[in-house]
């Protein structure tokens, strides 16, 4: 623990932050502000410092002016992505982190409506030219929606959406990855990088085993929207 003027901060054994203030006023954001500024002061080289829940612009710009990395929307689950399209429109220059009622069947929906935060953190952290996510929605165990992300430098760029008939999910993720690592090395941009990757991942899904046995072309005329299954002879 240590202390900033009247702000106390502490982290606990999981490296976990948080602060406390003997300040006795009714702007408890001003108190916000100053913990944050706190541990960017002390901390900032060492671990990603975030705001609490935002609820107006000019929150988002003192977060951002004390220090945050980037602000959290709570709880996004009853507001839905819609909502943080519309916040992020007028804030584009901070990301944002989505909380409460995110899960495995709509986390694709708050990644597209612009909640990248995480992406940008681990760029930034990590020292990743790019970061890719892969978007999975679950309408059953056999059914899924798949997509993908790609960042680089502030940039997202998404798939299109498949809906697939999964026959083996084994080998799918490992497939996107080799997909994603091939067009790269291809010289493909951003865009037709993610398209790649996760064409080849979808094709995986309709085969048994672990290995992706398709072909270069097939790839590509997937992901260049040949989606209708008709043999080519």
């Amino acid at each position: 623990m240590f202390q900033y003027k009247n702000i106390f901060v502490y982290t606990n054994k999981k490296g976990e932050m948080g602060y406390a203030t003997n300040q006795r006023s009714t702007d408890h954001f001003k108190a916000t502000t100053d913990g944050i500024r706190a541990i960017s002061e002390q901390l900032s080289d060492k671990v990603m410092v975030g705001a609490g829940t935002v609820l107006t612009r000019e929150q988002v710009d003192l977060a951002k002016e004390a220090g945050a990395d980037f602000v959290k929307i709570f709880p996004v689950g009853n507001l839905g992505a819609v909502y943080i399209k519309a916040v992020k429109a007028p804030m584009s220059h901070i990301p944002v982190l989505a909380v409460g009622g995110v899960n495995e069947k709509n986390i694709a929906e708050f990644i597209r409506a612009g909640a990248i935060g995480a992406a940008k953190q681990l760029a930034e952290r990590f020292g990743c030219e790019y970061v890719a996510i892969t978007l999975r929605g679950s309408i059953s165990a056999t059914d899924n929606r798949w997509a993908g992300m790609l960042y680089r430098d502030g940039q997202a760029c998404f798939s299109p959406e498949y809906l697939i008939h999964i026959v083996d999910r084994v080998g799918g993720c490992d497939s996107f990855g080799g997909g994603l690592i091939h067009a790269l090395r291809k010289g493909l941009g951003q865009q037709d990088a993610i398209n790649f990757a996760v064409a080849a991942s979808c094709l995986k899904h309709t085969i048994e085993h672990d290995f992706n046995l398709v072909s270069e072309a097939e790839v590509l005329s997937l992901a260049g929207g040949n989606a209708s299954g008709r043999v080519q002879r």
